[in-house]
């Protein structure tokens, strides 16, 4: 079935002015070629500050990296962060990521070393540190961690996937409060991500919207 729905009107608060579309993979700084939370945080906070009203960006979910998957609008799941945009708070990437001269990104490469970084991070973390993480729990998150350590390389634990979660979502919260980010929302997952193994019923599976990498899985 072809069909188009176009709305009637464009829905906003009237208040006009500018904002700025930024996705995460273009933004670097000199102390970081490589987009993080808070790198994403100190735009909206240079936005606001120049009298923009925000940013916006492309979703920021989580998306198995580490298995090829790439697309931000065919995640792992909707319900969680991507973890490869933890803000790691200075510790430094063992290899070099980017290519100085083209400014491409080995993504690969990237989020192996990240993941290394957030197991250093976690292995220095206080116990009182990770007790504030707490308050992030959500349901699901030990099924999430399990599901997307399985299958993945072996220093791809549960626990890992879960402390860099806490981080995310701690991390997003602090963006969220200050107000004037807009993310997109993709409207399928990968067609073997969390979200449909833990709700198959809710999932159409072979249906294509737009040419897409992988399997996609759409919301009945």
């Amino acid at each position: 079935t072809f069909c188009i729905s176009a709305p009637r009107r464009a829905y906003g608060d009237g208040l006009g002015g500018w904002s700025l579309f930024a996705p995460p993979y273009a933004l670097h700084e000199r102390t970081s070629p490589l987009p993080s939370f808070g790198m994403l945080g100190r735009l909206v906070k240079r936005v606001r500050a120049l009298r923009g009203r925000g940013v916006s960006t492309l979703p920021l979910l989580a998306v198995a990296h580490e298995r090829g998957d790439v697309s931000p609008y065919s995640p792992f799941s909707r319900l969680f962060w991507n973890e490869l945009f933890v803000d790691l708070e200075g510790v430094p990437h063992v290899v070099p990521l980017v290519d100085s001269e083209s400014r491409e990104i080995d993504l690969p490469a990237w989020s192996r070393a990240h993941w290394r970084a957030l197991e250093q991070v976690r292995g220095q973390t206080s116990s009182e540190a990770h007790a504030s993480l707490e308050p992030h729990v959500v349901p699901d998150l030990d099924r999430y961690a399990a599901q997307r350590a399985s299958g993945g390389p072996i220093w791809l634990s549960p626990e890992l996937v879960r402390f860099a979660q806490l981080r995310a979502r701690a991390q997003m919260a602090t963006l969220g409060a200050e107000g004037g980010l807009q993310l997109d929302l993709p409207i399928g997952v990968a067609a073997d991500s969390f979200d449909v193994a833990r709700w198959p019923a809710l999932f159409l599976e072979g249906l294509s919207v737009s040419p897409v990498p992988h399997p996609v899985a759409y919301t009945r």
